[in-house]
Parts: C-alpha cells; structure tokens; sequence
C-alpha cells in the first residue's frame, strides 16, 4: 500500500504529468519524422504530397496483369519541409528540453514544497503551447490534405480503360527511377502520426490553460471565472 501511495502521489504531480504528457508528443513525433523523412531520402529530398501522377503502361502482353510506372510531378517542397521542421522543432527537441525542466521542477519541489512556477514565465510558456498547437494542426492537416489529394489523383488514373480500386494498389506499380513501394504505408503512419500529435498539444496546451486559470494568472478572465469568486 505504501507503494501504491507513493505512485498515486507521484501521478498527481503537475510536473510529472506535465512531463508524461511530453513524452507522448515526443513518440508521436517519431511516426512523423521517421516515415516521411524515408520518403524524403527515398525521392532525393521531393515532396510527394500535392504529386500530380500519370500511368505509363508499358511492355503489357495477352492475359497479363497491366504494368507499367507513375510518371509524376512532385508537390512543393515546402509542404514536407514545413511538417517535418514543426515535428523536429516542436514536438521532438522542444518536448525533450521540457522534460528536462519538468522532471527538475519535480525533483526541487520534493525538496522545497514552496516551489514558485515563475508567473511571468509560466503565462509565456503556455502562450508558446497555444501557438504551437496552431502550428501542428496546420501541419496535421496539410499531411492529410495533401495524401488525400495524391490518392486521389492516382485512383482517377485510367489503366487498361480502368481504374484502380485504391491507393494502395499503386505500390506495386514503378515509380519512374524512385522506389517508393511503401509510399501509402508511409504516409498513413505520418497521417496518423501528425493527428495523435496535435491531439497530444491540444491536451497540454488545455492542461496549462486550465493551471493558469487555477493560479488567477489568465489576463483576460473575468473575475465571476476565477477560482474562489463568490460570483
């Protein structure tokens, strides 16, 4: 039972929760880095999102499966560039300096109850959470958007009078001189990936609103929504 006190004291702290809640933004950053960071290396640093595509057909005999290669024009590279700078930046080395901070703010209020938060500092800290969380609901929904938007022009394209029934069926089709087979497995893990991570922003940014408005430090609250008001 002392243990289980102890656990139970631990997970109440605002900074271990503070720091948890980090780790998990900085895991979700992985699935956005890692896959399109391969697709990057894998198409000499183009974006495939936005890609406008054609189908070459090409050598197809009498009974034979249709072949062929994607010929296409890559989307600005801007749009991979800013999802993965906002991932690297945002929710990977910055995520990382805050556990730090957390685990230290944790580890000096164990030995000073009367630990202060630094007002000024805290109220900036959860401003920058706020702009953060615009940020990668940007980048979440331009990985989205421009997967959809590539997916879309793939399965409008007519192969053998037909089309393909989805997108994923274009892996086993070449891609010109780039091997990008694991395109739509890549994308669906950063799509993923960039929504678990705003999900994760949106929490802490909430988090630190919800503390600042427990500390009466929100600027433009109205004093009838502050803690303690007799309304």
């Amino acid at each position: 039972m002392a243990d289980l006190s102890k656990f139970v004291e631990y997970a109440k702290s605002f900074f271990l929760q503070r720091a948890a809640g980090y780790c998990l933004i900085v895991l979700s950053s992985l699935f956005v880095i890692a896959p399109l960071g391969v697709l990057q290396t894998q198409l000499d640093q183009q974006c495939l999102l936005y890609a406008d595509v054609v189908h070459e057909l090409q050598n197809v005999s009498a009974g034979a499966l249709p072949r062929g290669s994607f010929r296409f024009r890559f989307g600005p590279p801007s749009v991979c560039e800013y999802s993965l700078a906002v991932s690297a930046l945002f929710s990977l080395l910055y995520p990382l300096v805050m556990i730090g901070v957390h685990v230290f703010a944790f580890l000096r209020e164990k030995r000073n109850k009367d630990t202060d938060l630094g007002q000024v500092w805290f109220l900036v800290h959860g401003v920058v959470e706020v702009v953060v969380v615009v940020l990668v609901l940007v980048s979440a929904c331009t990985i989205s958007h421009g997967f959809t938007s590539l997916c879309s022009d793939i399965t409008d394209v007519q192969i053998l009078s037909r089309q393909l029934d989805k997108c994923s069926d274009a892996q086993q089709y070449k891609w010109g001189d780039y091997d990008v087979s694991n395109f739509y497995v890549c994308l669906s893990v950063a799509t993923a990936g960039s929504w678990f991570q705003f999900v994760f922003w949106l929490l802490q940014a909430a988090f630190v609103m919800w503390k600042l408005w427990r500390l009466n430090m929100l600027p433009v609250c109205p004093d009838w929504m502050k803690p303690g008001s007799s309304g």
